[in-house]
């Protein structure tokens, strides 16, 4: 089952191309996580490894706790 069009693959391997190429000139890569992480994600990390790029990893949200509130940020004390 092909979940995308021709013009859709298009599309999406023309926004991967050109993260890739914006990379050159990138001093981080950050990746959002609250939706998981795409194939394209994880080709720009692979790439951004082996460019020793460094990654941050971030949520739009803050992660809940079990009863349903923020959880505070590691820099709150």
């Amino acid at each position: 089952l092909k979940l995308f069009t021709d013009r859709q693959d298009f599309r999406i391997a023309l926004g991967i191309a050109a993260g890739l190429a914006w990379q050159a000139a990138a001093d981080l890569v950050a990746v959002y996580m609250d939706r998981g992480i795409s194939p394209g994600m994880a080709e720009g990390i692979k790439s951004a490894q082996a460019r020793m790029i460094k990654i941050e990893y971030r949520r739009l949200e803050a992660p809940k706790a079990a009863d349903g509130r923020d959880k505070p940020s590691r820099d709150q004390d």
